[in-house]
Protein backbone atom coordinates (compact mmCIF):
# COMPACT_ATOMS: atom_id res chain seq x y z
CA UNK A 1 0.00 0.00 0.00
CA UNK A 2 2.76 2.32 0.73
CA UNK A 3 4.59 1.38 -2.21
CA UNK A 4 1.68 1.85 -4.12
CA UNK A 5 0.97 5.56 -3.18
CA UNK A 6 4.86 6.32 -2.86
CA UNK A 7 4.21 5.31 -6.85
CA UNK A 8 1.21 7.54 -7.10
CA UNK A 9 2.82 10.45 -5.66
CA UNK A 10 6.26 10.54 -8.25
CA UNK A 11 3.50 10.00 -10.81
CA UNK A 12 1.80 13.26 -9.75
CA UNK A 13 5.26 14.24 -10.07
CA UNK A 14 6.10 13.79 -13.28
CA UNK A 15 2.28 14.81 -15.04
CA UNK A 16 2.85 17.63 -13.48
CA UNK A 17 7.01 18.09 -14.62
CA UNK A 18 5.81 17.27 -17.97
CA UNK A 19 2.52 19.41 -18.40
CA UNK A 20 4.37 22.46 -19.16
CA UNK A 21 4.38 22.82 -22.93
CA UNK A 22 7.35 24.10 -24.50
CA UNK A 23 7.94 26.48 -27.61
CA UNK A 24 8.68 23.21 -29.55
CA UNK A 25 5.63 21.59 -28.66
CA UNK A 26 3.23 24.77 -30.23
CA UNK A 27 5.84 25.26 -33.20
CA UNK A 28 5.56 21.23 -34.06
CA UNK A 29 1.62 21.54 -33.64
CA UNK A 30 1.92 24.85 -35.68
CA UNK A 31 -0.16 25.02 -38.98
CA UNK A 32 1.08 25.91 -42.34
CA UNK A 33 -0.07 28.62 -44.30
CA UNK A 34 -3.26 27.16 -46.51
CA UNK A 35 -2.43 27.15 -50.13
CA UNK A 36 -5.24 29.00 -52.67
CA UNK A 37 -5.90 31.52 -49.30
CA UNK A 38 -7.96 33.83 -51.80
CA UNK A 39 -10.09 31.41 -53.16
CA UNK A 40 -10.87 29.67 -49.43
CA UNK A 41 -14.54 29.91 -48.34
CA UNK A 42 -15.29 30.80 -44.61
CA UNK A 43 -15.71 27.05 -44.11
CA UNK A 44 -12.50 26.44 -45.46
CA UNK A 45 -11.06 28.93 -43.29
CA UNK A 46 -12.73 28.68 -39.98
CA UNK A 47 -10.76 24.87 -38.96
CA UNK A 48 -7.57 26.76 -39.78
CA UNK A 49 -8.45 30.06 -37.86
CA UNK A 50 -9.86 27.72 -34.82
CA UNK A 51 -6.61 25.75 -34.75
CA UNK A 52 -4.52 29.05 -34.87
CA UNK A 53 -6.46 30.33 -31.90
CA UNK A 54 -6.84 27.53 -29.63
CA UNK A 55 -2.29 27.48 -29.56
CA UNK A 56 -2.52 31.04 -29.70
CA UNK A 57 -4.33 30.71 -25.95
CA UNK A 58 -2.82 27.78 -24.81
CA UNK A 59 0.73 29.81 -25.42
CA UNK A 60 -0.62 32.41 -23.54
CA UNK A 61 -1.64 30.50 -20.94
CA UNK A 62 1.82 28.75 -20.84
CA UNK A 63 3.03 32.39 -20.58
CA UNK A 64 1.26 32.88 -17.38
CA UNK A 65 1.80 30.28 -15.79
CA UNK A 66 5.72 31.20 -15.87
CA UNK A 67 4.80 34.69 -15.11
CA UNK A 68 2.71 33.33 -11.72
CA UNK A 69 6.20 30.78 -10.89
CA UNK A 70 8.20 33.53 -11.02
CA UNK A 71 5.61 35.67 -8.74
CA UNK A 72 5.44 33.23 -6.23
CA UNK A 73 9.00 32.37 -6.38
CA UNK A 74 9.88 36.08 -5.56
CA UNK A 75 7.51 36.15 -2.89
CA UNK A 76 8.86 33.53 -1.54
CA UNK A 77 12.27 34.47 -1.65
CA UNK A 78 11.84 38.20 -0.54
CA UNK A 79 13.49 37.90 2.48
CA UNK A 80 16.34 35.89 1.01
CA UNK A 81 16.44 39.01 -1.47
CA UNK A 82 16.08 41.73 1.59
CA UNK A 83 19.20 39.43 3.62
CA UNK A 84 21.53 39.73 0.36
CA UNK A 85 20.26 43.41 0.21
CA UNK A 86 21.50 43.87 3.31
CA UNK A 87 24.81 42.73 2.81
CA UNK A 88 25.27 44.46 -0.02
CA UNK A 89 24.47 48.14 1.36
CA UNK A 90 24.92 47.49 5.13
CA UNK A 91 21.19 47.87 6.21
CA UNK A 92 20.53 46.93 9.89
CA UNK A 93 18.59 44.17 11.12
CA UNK A 94 15.87 46.89 11.72
CA UNK A 95 16.33 48.08 8.31
CA UNK A 96 15.23 44.76 7.46
CA UNK A 97 12.26 44.40 9.61
CA UNK A 98 11.04 47.78 8.56
CA UNK A 99 11.35 47.05 4.95
CA UNK A 100 10.08 43.53 5.60
CA UNK A 101 7.15 45.03 6.95
CA UNK A 102 6.57 47.19 4.21
CA UNK A 103 7.22 50.32 6.63
CA UNK A 104 8.65 53.39 5.15
CA UNK A 105 11.96 55.40 6.10
CA UNK A 106 11.98 58.81 7.45
CA UNK A 107 13.84 61.42 5.87
CA UNK A 108 16.43 61.43 8.32
CA UNK A 109 16.67 57.42 8.43
CA UNK A 110 16.73 57.41 4.60
CA UNK A 111 19.60 59.67 4.57
CA UNK A 112 21.37 57.90 7.76
CA UNK A 113 20.77 54.69 5.35
CA UNK A 114 22.59 56.37 1.89
CA UNK A 115 25.27 57.74 4.11
CA UNK A 116 26.04 53.85 5.20
CA UNK A 117 25.68 52.59 1.44
CA UNK A 118 27.92 55.45 0.16
CA UNK A 119 30.99 54.88 3.23
CA UNK A 120 30.68 51.06 2.69
CA UNK A 121 31.22 50.91 -1.28
CA UNK A 122 32.47 54.05 -1.55
CA UNK A 123 34.13 55.64 1.14
CA UNK A 124 32.41 58.88 1.04
CA UNK A 125 29.09 60.70 2.37
CA UNK A 126 26.23 61.94 0.33
CA UNK A 127 27.17 65.17 1.13
CA UNK A 128 30.83 64.62 -0.34
CA UNK A 129 29.43 63.41 -3.83
CA UNK A 130 27.33 66.17 -4.02
CA UNK A 131 30.27 68.32 -3.72
CA UNK A 132 32.13 66.60 -6.19
CA UNK A 133 29.43 66.67 -8.56
CA UNK A 134 29.13 70.75 -8.13
CA UNK A 135 33.10 70.83 -8.65
CA UNK A 136 34.84 72.07 -12.00
CA UNK A 137 35.98 69.18 -14.18
CA UNK A 138 39.62 70.39 -12.97
CA UNK A 139 38.43 69.90 -9.20
CA UNK A 140 36.39 66.58 -10.37
CA UNK A 141 39.79 65.40 -12.09
CA UNK A 142 41.94 66.45 -8.72
CA UNK A 143 39.19 64.72 -6.53
CA UNK A 144 39.68 61.86 -8.83
CA UNK A 145 43.22 60.98 -8.79
CA UNK A 146 43.20 61.27 -4.62
CA UNK A 147 40.23 58.86 -4.95
CA UNK A 148 42.24 56.49 -6.61
CA UNK A 149 44.75 56.65 -4.76
CA UNK A 150 43.17 56.03 -2.01
CA UNK A 151 41.68 53.03 -2.92
CA UNK A 152 45.01 51.67 -3.90
CA UNK A 153 45.72 51.80 -0.76
CA UNK A 154 43.14 50.02 0.54
CA UNK A 155 43.15 47.09 -1.43
CA UNK A 156 47.18 46.75 -0.76
CA UNK A 157 46.11 46.80 2.96
CA UNK A 158 42.75 44.18 2.21
CA UNK A 159 43.76 42.59 -0.90
CA UNK A 160 40.85 39.59 -0.70
CA UNK A 161 38.25 42.47 -0.08
CA UNK A 162 39.06 43.27 -3.57
CA UNK A 163 40.07 40.03 -5.44
CA UNK A 164 36.55 39.39 -4.31
CA UNK A 165 34.96 42.38 -5.59
CA UNK A 166 36.49 42.17 -8.82
CA UNK A 167 35.50 38.21 -9.13
CA UNK A 168 31.88 39.51 -9.14
CA UNK A 169 31.87 42.53 -11.29
CA UNK A 170 33.89 40.47 -14.08
CA UNK A 171 31.03 37.80 -13.47
CA UNK A 172 28.57 40.64 -13.90
CA UNK A 173 30.52 42.55 -17.08
CA UNK A 174 30.65 39.25 -18.89
CA UNK A 175 26.61 38.50 -18.67
CA UNK A 176 25.93 41.92 -19.30
CA UNK A 177 28.92 41.65 -22.38
CA UNK A 178 26.76 38.21 -22.96
CA UNK A 179 23.32 39.68 -22.66
CA UNK A 180 23.98 42.84 -25.46
CA UNK A 181 25.83 40.58 -27.80
CA UNK A 182 22.62 38.06 -27.96
CA UNK A 183 19.97 41.12 -27.72
CA UNK A 184 21.56 42.72 -30.88
CA UNK A 185 21.36 39.77 -32.81
CA UNK A 186 17.82 38.82 -32.16
CA UNK A 187 17.19 42.50 -32.61
CA UNK A 188 18.59 42.69 -35.98
CA UNK A 189 16.56 40.05 -37.16
CA UNK A 190 13.64 41.35 -35.68
CA UNK A 191 15.07 44.63 -37.94
CA UNK A 192 15.03 42.58 -41.21
CA UNK A 193 11.39 41.01 -40.78
CA UNK A 194 10.09 44.66 -39.44
CA UNK A 195 11.48 46.43 -42.42
CA UNK A 196 10.41 44.05 -44.88
CA UNK A 197 6.83 44.35 -43.44
CA UNK A 198 7.07 48.22 -43.97
CA UNK A 199 7.53 47.35 -47.17
CA UNK A 200 4.85 45.29 -47.63
CA UNK A 201 2.29 47.90 -46.08
CA UNK A 202 3.73 50.54 -47.98
CA UNK A 203 2.65 48.11 -51.38
CA UNK A 204 -0.90 47.46 -49.40
CA UNK A 205 -1.38 51.46 -49.53
CA UNK A 206 -1.00 51.76 -52.89
CA UNK A 207 -2.83 48.66 -54.45
CA UNK A 208 -5.55 49.28 -51.75
CA UNK A 209 -6.09 53.31 -53.25
CA UNK A 210 -6.32 51.84 -56.57
CA UNK A 211 -8.35 49.56 -55.83
CA UNK A 212 -10.94 51.36 -53.80
CA UNK A 213 -10.68 54.32 -56.74
CA UNK A 214 -12.05 51.02 -59.28
CA UNK A 215 -14.50 49.95 -56.75
CA UNK A 216 -15.93 53.29 -56.30
CA UNK A 217 -18.38 53.39 -59.32
CA UNK A 218 -19.42 49.57 -59.32
CA UNK A 219 -20.44 50.35 -55.82
CA UNK A 220 -23.07 52.94 -56.82
CA UNK A 221 -24.16 50.53 -59.40
CA UNK A 222 -24.74 47.67 -56.65
CA UNK A 223 -26.74 49.99 -54.16
CA UNK A 224 -29.46 50.26 -56.57
CA UNK A 225 -30.21 47.03 -56.31
CA UNK A 226 -29.93 47.30 -52.14
CA UNK A 227 -33.24 46.72 -50.43
CA UNK A 228 -35.33 46.02 -53.82
CA UNK A 229 -37.56 42.82 -53.65
CA UNK A 230 -38.35 40.81 -56.88
CA UNK A 231 -35.18 41.37 -58.72
CA UNK A 232 -35.39 39.34 -61.77
CA UNK A 233 -34.18 38.59 -64.82
CA UNK A 234 -31.95 41.31 -66.72
CA UNK A 235 -31.73 43.03 -63.58
CA UNK A 236 -30.75 40.38 -61.26
CA UNK A 237 -28.06 39.64 -63.84
CA UNK A 238 -26.82 42.94 -63.96
CA UNK A 239 -26.66 42.75 -60.30
CA UNK A 240 -24.80 39.56 -60.33
CA UNK A 241 -22.33 41.23 -63.05
CA UNK A 242 -21.71 44.16 -61.20
CA UNK A 243 -20.87 41.98 -57.72
CA UNK A 244 -18.46 39.61 -59.83
CA UNK A 245 -16.65 42.71 -60.97
CA UNK A 246 -16.44 43.82 -57.90
CA UNK A 247 -15.41 40.67 -56.41
CA UNK A 248 -12.52 39.80 -58.89
CA UNK A 249 -11.34 43.52 -58.21
CA UNK A 250 -10.93 41.99 -54.74
CA UNK A 251 -9.52 38.84 -55.68
CA UNK A 252 -6.26 39.96 -58.35
CA UNK A 253 -5.97 42.65 -54.98
CA UNK A 254 -5.27 39.43 -52.60
CA UNK A 255 -3.76 37.61 -55.22
CA UNK A 256 -1.16 40.29 -55.59
CA UNK A 257 -0.96 40.95 -51.78
CA UNK A 258 -1.49 37.28 -50.22
CA UNK A 259 1.64 35.87 -50.99
CA UNK A 260 4.46 38.74 -50.08
CA UNK A 261 2.63 38.16 -46.94
CA UNK A 262 3.19 34.18 -46.51
CA UNK A 263 6.54 34.31 -48.10
CA UNK A 264 7.28 37.16 -44.72
CA UNK A 265 5.45 34.75 -42.59
CA UNK A 266 7.51 31.82 -43.71
CA UNK A 267 10.49 33.78 -43.42
CA UNK A 268 9.76 34.79 -39.66
CA UNK A 269 8.62 31.19 -38.98
CA UNK A 270 12.62 29.86 -40.19
CA UNK A 271 13.96 32.75 -37.79
CA UNK A 272 11.88 31.83 -34.62
CA UNK A 273 13.17 28.02 -35.33
CA UNK A 274 16.47 28.98 -35.87
CA UNK A 275 16.58 31.81 -32.93
CA UNK A 276 15.32 29.57 -29.79
CA UNK A 277 18.75 28.70 -28.33
CA UNK A 278 19.32 32.34 -28.93
CA UNK A 279 16.51 33.00 -27.15
CA UNK A 280 16.74 30.55 -24.26
CA UNK A 281 20.76 31.66 -23.74
CA UNK A 282 19.40 35.27 -23.05
CA UNK A 283 16.71 33.97 -20.60
CA UNK A 284 19.39 31.93 -19.14
CA UNK A 285 22.02 34.96 -18.92
CA UNK A 286 19.31 37.53 -17.82
CA UNK A 287 18.22 35.12 -14.82
CA UNK A 288 21.65 34.41 -14.15
CA UNK A 289 22.28 38.99 -13.71
CA UNK A 290 18.96 38.83 -11.33
CA UNK A 291 20.23 36.00 -8.93
CA UNK A 292 23.79 38.01 -8.66
CA UNK A 293 22.05 41.27 -8.35
CA UNK A 294 18.84 39.86 -5.73
CA UNK A 295 20.77 36.81 -4.48
CA UNK A 296 17.85 34.41 -5.04
CA UNK A 297 17.72 31.80 -8.42
CA UNK A 298 14.93 30.24 -8.79
CA UNK A 299 15.64 26.75 -10.26
CA UNK A 300 11.72 25.52 -11.23
CA UNK A 301 10.86 27.71 -13.64
CA UNK A 302 11.79 26.78 -17.29
CA UNK A 303 13.91 29.32 -18.57
CA UNK A 304 12.15 29.88 -22.00
CA UNK A 305 9.74 32.93 -21.74
CA UNK A 306 11.84 34.70 -24.39
CA UNK A 307 11.62 31.47 -26.45
CA UNK A 308 7.57 31.01 -26.06
CA UNK A 309 6.78 35.26 -26.77
CA UNK A 310 8.27 34.73 -29.73
CA UNK A 311 6.22 31.80 -30.84
CA UNK A 312 3.06 33.70 -29.63
CA UNK A 313 4.22 36.82 -31.96
CA UNK A 314 4.62 34.17 -34.88
CA UNK A 315 1.60 32.86 -34.92
CA UNK A 316 -0.24 36.44 -33.98
CA UNK A 317 1.41 36.99 -37.18
CA UNK A 318 0.61 33.46 -39.18
CA UNK A 319 -3.49 34.54 -37.82
CA UNK A 320 -3.60 37.43 -40.60
CA UNK A 321 -3.25 36.07 -43.40
CA UNK A 322 -6.60 36.24 -44.74
CA UNK A 323 -6.80 40.00 -43.61
CA UNK A 324 -6.67 40.48 -47.76
CA UNK A 325 -9.17 38.13 -48.22
CA UNK A 326 -11.71 39.07 -50.91
CA UNK A 327 -14.85 37.51 -49.16
CA UNK A 328 -17.78 35.20 -50.43
CA UNK A 329 -17.83 34.66 -54.19
CA UNK A 330 -21.42 36.20 -55.41
CA UNK A 331 -23.42 32.90 -56.35
CA UNK A 332 -26.17 33.62 -59.03
CA UNK A 333 -29.61 32.93 -57.07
Amino acid sequence: MKLMFTLSLLLLFNWCAFSQKSPEFFLGNMPSAPSGTCGMSSANISPFAEKVNELSSQIEEEIEKRKEEIRSHLEVDKTKMLQNLAGQTGLSAADMAKLQGGGQLSQAEGMALANRVMGQKYNMSVDEAKKVGKMGKEGQKAWAEGYSAEMMAEAQADPDKFKNGQTKNKKIFDLVAEQSQLASQLQAEESIIQNRLDEINQKDSVEKKMLNELLAPLQIEAEKYLGVLGVTGAEAAKAHANAMKMYNLRLRYCQTMTPLYIDLVNRRLVAVKANLPLRYRLQEVTDELTAIQTGAKNEKVAPDMMALDSVYRYITFLGNIFKYHPGEKPVNE
